[in-house]
């Protein structure tokens, strides 16, 4: 009676009805041709959808969530204004709320506070050595153009995925809490592919054409595929006596294989093969077998589409990897640099740059967000640019100190997301491995995306990155929870007849 009533209250799984959700608001975007309404209406959808109850979560939970969705709505707004009105900034009332849920559900549990392994090296890394980096700016350097009410904003942007991180792993209770979270935020990433789709299908050069929307530049946005692609494979592998499962991931996959093809990204590329190898060696420990052929001719013909049909692709593809790549590129002026930089897009004197930086302030750098403002005084043509690399950055402008604090929380969390994939995998957990077998796999991509990017900076890539992880922290949390209460209550069982007899005798 119990599995009835329950069958009942939840006809069909949140997933489903996201993902109906943002076929619905695809079609609405196609027929009118307006960025803005195709998120609007899946955004609306997936809020009505958690507000009605269909996915059961916390309530601290739907607020993150939500605070999310707005997040991205506002981005969108800034950029397309309508009428005198932009986006209102009502994400931090959200983010005070979720904070105030928080804070009441905790004090009703009379529990405010899970520990994890990685949270003391998160607080020195994300909170204590920027907080007093920016102060270190602000009035000690006296930085011109360092303004102190932006850069403090920028902060709380940087910041906020941490936030999310932190309050996901309080609020998350169970394992279906956790798969819920996963399908709403695959739900928001479909969206995310989906809206950028009209410009990924002109096949041209998404730098100079796309146009801004919800991720609005190309490393971004291959950042943030190539970091939860390994998910939609392993529902290929992990997942193939459910059809419907694979051909959600095959239509997905197939959309962000050509997204990442056409974002021209060299990152994205060595991310979709690292996704690919890892998911394929994990589904292979978990199964010890993977049919893997038809799924890869399904993607490979997929993604190779505007290839085979645009011979103009193929050229364009072919030259992000020689030493020219940027010569057709006027709007930065490549030409200017050596065969090495041109090949990089200027990373190298940027890389060396920060270096010299270092040199110059070896302790505590130029300060939180500082590089920008300093890189003309290094850079032989005078250029301001962000470090391009998370460890260089981390070295430049919080200097030795944070750059140890930041290699430590990498290491920490590697190791944390390890022990859960052992956990999971020791239990037979299909849906563990699939979500702490994901995380572990795009820790990997983030890590080395990160040594030609700032993975850590404001955008979709970080948010979505900072939630899987909660996620996937916090299900590993759970199952070990589990697993010692049922090692306890076969203690206490075998325990039990042997008082009987004991008292007996």
């Amino acid at each position: 009676m119990k599995e009835t009533a329950a069958a009942a209250e939840v006809p069909l799984p949140g997933w489903v009805i996201t993902a109906g959700l943002a076929f619905v608001a695809l079609l609405l975007g196609f027929a009118t041709a307006d960025n803005f309404l195709l998120l609007a209406a899946g955004a609306a959808g997936i809020v009505g959808l958690i507000g009605l109850g269909a996915v059961r979560l916390s309530l601290t939970v739907k607020l993150v969530f939500v605070v999310i969705l707005v997040s991205f709505l506002q981005r969108l707004l800034g950029y397309f204004k309508i009428g005198e009105l932009r986006g209102a900034n009502v994400a931090n009332l959200l983010l005070l709320m979720s904070f105030g849920a928080w804070f009441y559900t905790g004090l009703q549990k009379k529990s405010l506070y899970r520990s994890t392994p990685i949270d003391l090296w998160l607080l020195v890394a994300v909170v204590v050595i920027p907080s007093l980096s920016l102060g270190y700016a602000i009035y000690f350097r006296r930085i011109p153009g360092y303004i102190p009410a932006e850069e403090i904003r920028t902060y709380k942007q940087w910041v906020t995925p941490f936030i999310y991180f932190f309050l996901l792993i309080q609020s998350l209770e169970t394992k279906r809490d956790v798969k819920y979270l996963f399908a709403l935020i695959f739900g928001v990433l479909c969206l995310v592919v989906l809206e950028g789709m009209p410009d990924v299908v002109k096949f041209s050069n998404w730098r100079e054409s796309r146009s801004e929307g919800i991720v609005g530049q190309a490393n971004d946005y291959a950042a943030l595929l190539a970091t939860t692609i390994p998910f939609f494979f392993l529902l290929l592998f992990l997942y193939r006596e459910r059809m419907h499962y694979k051909a959600f991931a095959l239509l997905l996959l197939g959309c962000m294989g050509i997204s990442i093809l056409m974002t021209y990204s060299r990152a994205g590329y060595a991310g979709l093969l690292i996704a690919l190898a890892g998911t394929l060696y994990i589904a292979y420990r978990a199964t010890r077998r993977v049919t893997v052929v038809g799924p890869a001719i399904v993607v490979t013909v997929v993604c190779l589409l505007p290839v085979v049909t645009v011979p103009e692709v193929w050229e364009s593809l072919e030259s992000r990897f020689t030493s020219k790549t940027y010569k057709r590129s006027q709007r930065k002026g490549y030409t200017k640099y050596e065969e090495a930089n041109q090949f990089s897009g200027g990373r190298f004197e940027i890389w060396k740059g920060a270096i010299r930086m270092a040199e110059d302030h070896p302790i505590f750098g130029v300060g939180f967000h500082a590089f920008r403002y300093e890189l003309p005084r290094y850079h032989y043509l005078g250029w301001s640019n962000y470090p391009h690399n998370q460890f260089l950055g981390a070295l430049a402008e919080g200097g030795i100190v944070w750059l140890v604090a930041i290699c430590t929380l990498y290491w920490k969390l590697w190791r944390l997301l390890y022990h859960n994939w052992k956990v999971v995998f020791s239990q037979g957990d299909r849906n563990g491995m699939f979500v702490c077998g994901g995380a572990l796999v795009s820790f990997i991509i983030m890590t080395v995306m990160s040594t030609a990017n700032d993975f850590f900076n404001p955008g979709p890539k970080s948010t979505f990155y900072w939630v899987i992880m909660a996620g996937a922290i916090r299900y590993a949390m759970i199952a070990g929870e589990e697993a010692a209460g049922e090692a306890s209550a076969q203690q206490t069982a075998q325990l039990g007849p042997q008082r009987t007899i004991t008292a007996g005798t």
